[in-house]
């Protein structure tokens, strides 16, 4: 299948945690320009640059529970998968040795649109105790996470020339929402299907 400018595609970053757990963040991509050559291999390449790219500025505050394992990604404007990919080897997965905190707790970020009412949201952890004191994260992973964003929302082009442009996808009215501004909660968020033995 050839992808085709302005494609929506998306992206299911999946992770395990302990080598069991499944611990998934799903993205939605708008395809600005294809890589060279235009094919899925290419394309699978290119978002796991991307991806591996965003989480090497966490990977200090993840435990080493957490490693990466596959990039599921779908082409929802042409109804046709484009395959599962792999991560960048820059990426292998936390760094931190110190404790872990529930699996259920996470950071939330939000993501404001140009659509009135319409956020999307993303839950990423699990993170170390040493970035949390008094049910809040600190003020060196809420920096590192805003850099995580950044480099999520960057549009520069991809080793293979894949550029890609984040944003907030409505099921209902198919559209692909640009993303205008970039919240991190410093409040613990809980998301429950990640306790383990739960889900993802």
């Amino acid at each position: 299948m050839a992808n085709s400018v302005s494609d929506i595609l998306r992206v299911a970053a999946v992770q395990r945690y302990g080598g069991v757990d499944q611990f998934v963040n799903v993205f939605h991509f708008r395809i600005i320009a294809l890589p060279t050559p235009n094919d899925n291999t290419s394309l699978l390449e290119d978002i796991g640059e991307k991806l591996s790219t965003a989480w090497g500025e966490i990977a200090a505050n993840i435990p080493t529970g957490l490693e990466p394992d596959v990039i599921q990604v779908f082409n929802i404007t042409q109804d046709a998968p484009v395959g599962i990919g792999s991560w960048d080897p820059g990426y292998t997965g936390g760094a931190s040795i110190a404790d872990a905190m529930p699996t259920d707790d996470a950071a939330l970020v939000l993501w404001g649109t140009d659509v009135k009412r319409r956020q999307g949201r993303t839950y990423l952890g699990p993170f170390s105790e040493t970035v949390h004191a008094d049910s809040r994260w600190s003020g060196t992973l809420t920096s590192n996470i805003g850099t995580w964003a950044a480099a999520l929302r960057d549009e520069n082009p991809q080793g293979n020339g894949s550029e890609l442009r984040l944003g907030v996808y409505s099921k209902s009215g198919g559209a692909h929402s640009i993303i205008t501004s970039v919240r991190i909660q410093t409040l613990v968020a809980q998301q429950e299907r990640r306790k383990l033995g739960r889900g993802s």
